[in-house]
């Protein structure tokens, strides 16, 4: 999400800012058949804001995929960085390979990579 999307005045002020990750992340965990597993957490990623939210569950889809055996765990990831807002959605019917993919390093530019998601989901 470029700067043109954010509001300046959310763009100015770090804990408006926070506030927006919070609910773009928790918001995005907000499925019909999925259950919340907490509210959205922050932390940083190389000094950068960082909030992540979790949900797992059977999706109620109107699409033809679904997983196996119905179940799904979600992962929604945003970070601050530089003006712009990236945003990570990442599902997986096994919750140790949604973990794996949350534990993969970025790199902004700032030192050393680290994991996208330091924690552990499930």
């Amino acid at each position: 999400m470029g700067p043109a999307c954010i509001p300046q005045k959310v763009l100015k002020k770090p804990k408006m800012m926070d506030q927006m990750m919070y609910g773009l992340t928790g918001g995005a965990t907000q499925t019909l058949g999925l259950m919340p597993l907490e509210q959205p957490v922050g932390y940083l990623i190389e000094g950068n804001h960082a909030y992540v939210a979790a949900a797992q569950g059977e999706p109620v889809s109107t699409d033809v995929v679904q997983p196996a055996n119905g179940a799904e765990v979600l992962a929604v990831i945003a970070v601050h960085e530089n003006d712009h807002v990236l945003i990570w959605r990442m599902a997986s019917n096994d919750a140790n390979l949604l973990n794996r993919m949350l534990a993969s390093q970025v790199d902004f530019g700032a030192g050393t990579p680290q994991a996208l998601y330091p924690g552990h989901i499930g």
